[in-house]
């Protein structure tokens, strides 16, 4: 026998070998976990996932609605419950659900902050046509905190909910047809915000040209069905639903709305619970929708009702483990080796991430544990886009490779809806092509873009170009082009002031807006009119040309004799 000869039998060993242990691997029962809705109520799944983590059980599957798609997607992006559960924490839960509160202030331009001091109600139009209003309140903030934790997740620019950390479905409801949706691709901060859109009080999320979604739970609080579409072998749900509220909390619009939803959504959740192999139920009492208060009880409730069926769930995983441990010794990883194009392997962590890979098995489950840990190491290394893009591993040297993407932004999209064009969208961008990736700048134009009174269900996408570096995709629709604002105030020295801004947004795609301002009142008068180009090369700046003419009844004062 010839040495090639040998080597081609050794190969075609290695190849066998590495296709039992895969199917070995397969032999595991796939756990899928399902997330339902609650608001605030949700926040007890962390507890739950927090108990699966120190058991050694990760989910294979994980499927959520409503707030559940929310902890769901950012265990799936790479954050462990530990690390969602300090999230949590520190997010300021008041803030991020108020109405009254949207776009930050410190992103709108001088005339923008001016206006809306003065504004009590705006009007938006299009063409002159009304464009109406679609909710009580906006989301930009909600949705930019869930954008930004996003970006600095381990899987930040995955946009296949299948190559995350386990699989990911966000349910939400498709308002053209009334039907639930599984999202599998996409924006994931979107898709998470999608499932979570609360009907009246945050507007509905535009998937794409023909596809609006609202609340998962509308249709699907308990989302069995996209979790049977899966092919689990175990199922968890975690319910977090609510039950109904008293008469007398039924105080405000939105805890009607809430409680029109439960009663819709009672109906077939004992049958879709009773599809389950384990139902937990954390004892969050009658604890409302939105009371993100004491936090730290409602996680406590999920670890308890966790740690409830842990004998149970590593018994049923059991007998199909052996087979698996058994073969572990058979991918022994001798070395490793990092490629990347700015030394990602001289990097500190990266090092101890290396030594930690060397000496033990490859196989799924070690990609899964391993990648996330590796992205999350460039993260701390100061590589805020940097991504493993591959690892393989071979048999006959036993040395896997990881091939490190250093995050370089080589396309940008515009992608424009209704009558917008490119330079409307484009003059609130910061990211260039041929630089590497940064949060800062993607966050700025988001911020830019939900800021502006030009563009509506903005959006801003990374995702991994094909062979190298990523693709930045922008879209949005038209807003409207006209606005009025009507104000009014009350004192002492003015009496009653009313006042209205009318503003034409964009003239001729151009940037430009023109305002016409006028005020009345006893004693004052104002007629002003002003041509401003804001947002100088995606900027603050803005430059402006002002003309006016006021009246002004001053009062004479002198002391009395």
């Amino acid at each position: 026998m010839t040495c090639e000869e040998r080597q081609t039998k050794v190969r075609i060993l290695a190849i066998i070998l590495t296709l039992f242990a895969a199917c070995t691997l397969h032999a595991q029962p796939t756990v899928a976990l399902v997330l339902t809705g609650g608001g605030a109520r949700g926040i007890a799944q962390i507890g739950v996932l927090k108990v699966l983590e120190q058991n050694g059980i990760m989910p294979d599957i994980i499927v959520g609605s409503s707030f559940g798609a929310i902890v769901g997607g950012l265990y799936a992006s790479g954050y462990t419950a530990f690390e969602i559960d300090s999230m949590f924490h520190s997010v300021d839960w008041n803030e991020i659900t108020s109405i009254s509160l949207n776009t930050r202030r410190e992103t709108l331009f001088y005339a923008q902050k001016q206006e809306n001091d003065r504004s009590l109600l705006t009007l938006r139009f299009r063409n002159f046509n009304f464009v109406p209003p679609t909710a009580i309140g906006g989301s930009a903030r909600f949705s930019e905190m869930l954008q930004e934790i996003l970006w600095k997740s381990p899987y930040n620019s995955v946009t296949d909910f299948d190559s995350l950390t386990c699989r990911f479905r966000a349910v939400a409801t498709n308002l053209s047809n009334g039907e639930s949706v599984a999202l599998r691709q996409g924006n994931l901060a979107t898709a998470m915000r999608a499932s979570a859109t609360f009907p009246l009080r945050y507007s509905p999320v535009l998937w794409n040209t023909d596809t609006v979604l609202v609340d998962g739970g509308l249709v699907a609080n308990i989302p069995m069905e996209a979790a049977l579409a899966m092919h689990p072998d175990i199922i968890i749900v975690v319910n977090t639903t609510s039950g109904y509220s008293s008469i007398s909390a039924l105080t405000t619009p939105w805890a009607v709305a809430d409680q029109a939803l439960t009663a819709a959504m009672k109906q077939k959740d004992s049958v879709r619970l009773s599809q389950a192999d384990f139902v937990l139920e954390p004892n969050l009492g009658m604890r409302g929708t939105f009371d993100f208060s004491d936090i730290d009880a409602m996680i406590r409730a999920g670890e308890v009702e966790g740690a409830r069926i842990i004998a149970a769930l590593q018994e049923r995983m059991r007998p199909l483990t052996g087979a698996m441990d058994n073969d572990a010794f058979k991918n022994f990883i001798k070395s490793v080796v990092v490629k990347s194009t700015f030394g990602a392997d001289t990097l500190p962590l990266m090092k101890g991430r290396v030594l930690d890979m060397v000496g033990r098995s490859w196989s799924a489950q070690f990609r899964r544990y391993h990648q996330p840990r590796t992205n999350k190491a460039l993260r701390l290394s100061g590589h805020e886009m940097a991504f493993v893009r591959t690892m393989a591993y071979d048999a006959i040297t036993q040395t896997l490779t990881i091939n490190v993407d250093n995050g370089v932004v080589k396309k940008l999209t515009f992608d424009r809806l209704n009558d917008l064009r490119r330079s409307d969208i484009e003059r609130e961008n910061t990211v260039q092509t041929g630089d590497v990736a940064l949060n800062k700048d993607l966050i700025r134009t988001w911020q830019n873009m939900h800021a502006s009174d030009v563009l509506a269900d903005a959006d801003v996408i990374v995702s991994r170009d094909l062979d190298s570096g990523l693709r930045v995709t922008m879209r949005a629709e038209d807003r409207g082009n006209q606005t009025i604002k009507i104000g009014a105030r009350i004192d002492n020295e003015r009496y009653t002031q009313g006042g209205v801004d009318l503003v034409q947004e964009n003239v001729f795609s151009s940037g430009i807006r023109i305002a016409v301002r006028g005020v009345i009142s006893e004693r004052i008068g104002l007629l002003s009119a002003s041509l401003e180009l804001p947002r100088i090369a995606g900027t603050l700046w803005t430059t402006s040309l002002r003309g006016y003419t006021s009246f002004r009844k001053v009062w004479g004062y002198t002391n009395a004799p």
